[in-house]
């Protein structure tokens, strides 16, 4: 039987591809923004909120500069990390409303930064759906979007070992504001009782 286990690698970006990340975290935000206006839309209205496969299917149509600002298997794994947090948040609501909850919950918030009240959005996430997308041996490497494509797969050292070796599965590339550093965290598949 197989496990679950995390690996967590501190990357060392240029500074070229540091402004490469902080691009996609802003697009990321972007879309997360496009996508959750449309659930809350739809919460307001008394309509059942779009779920991960309609998100999917409406966001390429509607908002198709956002989606298609990121590769493929980002823009999914962001829309699947919003319709987790809708599902979260219904689930809180129904515990709410039977009185289990003494706060009532909040809805999934839009991705911005609140201290400065601007319209910059935060750089500080990045999700990311299957392994096709990212690579982890002697370095780190993403698929970049098209339009930022020049020179192929964005390239990074990486600080740390793999703790875990496995099949890789989705992962998230992290900006820590307290540490100001940017840190991959992916999940892998080992088999029951193997670490190594």
């Amino acid at each position: 039987m197989a496990e679950l286990r995390t690996n967590t690698l501190r990357l060392a970006p240029s500074r070229e591809g540091e402004a490469l990340l902080r691009v996609l975290g802003e697009r990321v935000s972007r879309l997360w923004n496009a996508a959750n206006y449309l659930c809350r839309q739809a919460f307001v209205a008394g309509k059942p909120i779009p779920s991960y496969a309609t998100l999917c299917a409406r966001l390429p149509v509607e908002y198709k500069t956002d989606y298609r600002a990121l590769p493929s298997d980002i823009a999914q794994e962001t829309l699947k990390k919003l319709a987790e947090a809708w599902k979260s948040f219904r689930a809180l609501r129904q515990e709410w409303k039977a009185g289990r909850l003494k706060h009532k919950p909040g809805l999934p918030r839009y991705r911005k930064d609140r201290k400065l009240k601007s319209e910059q959005r935060p750089f500080d996430f990045i999700p990311i759906k299957s392994a096709r997308t990212y690579d982890v041996a002697d370095a780190f490497r993403l698929t970049l979007p098209a339009d930022l494509r020049s020179k192929g797969r964005l390239s990074m050292k990486y600080v740390g070992c793999e703790r875990y070796r496995g099949t890789r599965k989705r992962a998230e590339v992290m900006w820590d504001k307290a540490r100001q550093r940017w840190y991959l965290k992916y999940a892998v598949e080992v088999a029951d009782g193997v670490f190594r």
